[in-house]
């Protein structure tokens, strides 16, 4: 009798032995492979790389669906990562060209800028030329003096505006300088 029931309980503990064995291989493949295949190919997501995980996603059960719906957002999410970086690429080439339309409109402001200063420059020694030329041929004293006053005036505007045209800051010229 006690080897009936030795044999018994060895028999009970070799079936529950066995049971935990097969239980854990049921469990490792049907449970905790397709979760770690899961965590495998969400990581890969994260690192990257594309979605993948093809055999759990063709289960019938909760973890495929869960799969399913990875599949669709990692799909969602490279999506939306093509039409950002092509929406970028848009954004930074109207950006360039915004960018040369204005080197282009600010050079030829300069140009403008310097035909300007060349104009009234030229047109300045014009009016210094005419009271010069005036001032020979005038016989008065007094108004010769008067002429050389003008001129005088015409030369410190003509300096001022060098100094204008040749200065970074226009906010503030030492014109009293040339208005003594």
């Amino acid at each position: 009798t006690r080897a009936i029931v030795l044999k018994t309980v060895i028999t009970g503990l070799v079936t529950v032995l066995i049971a935990m064995a097969v239980l854990s291989a049921v469990f490792r493949r049907f449970f905790f492979k397709p979760i770690e295949e899961l965590a495998a190919s969400a990581r890969s997501l994260a690192a990257g790389h594309p979605w993948s995980v093809t055999d759990v996603s063709k289960r019938r059960d909760k973890l495929g669906a869960l799969a399913r719906d990875l599949g669709n957002a990692a799909a969602i999410i490279d999506n939306t990562q093509a039409r950002l970086r092509a929406t970028n690429q848009n954004l930074e080439d109207q950006v360039a060209e915004r960018t040369r339309k204005l080197a282009n409109a600010l050079e030829a402001q300069k140009m403008l800028v310097r035909e300007a200063h060349h104009r009234v420059k030229n047109n300045l020694g014009i009016i210094t030329a005419l009271l010069n030329f005036q001032k020979d041929s005038l016989p008065d004293p007094l108004f010769i003096d008067a002429l050389s006053t003008i001129e005088g005036r015409v030369n410190s505007i003509l300096l001022i505006h060098n100094q204008l045209y040749r200065t970074e800051n226009m906010e503030s010229i030492d014109a009293a300088v040339y208005l003594k």
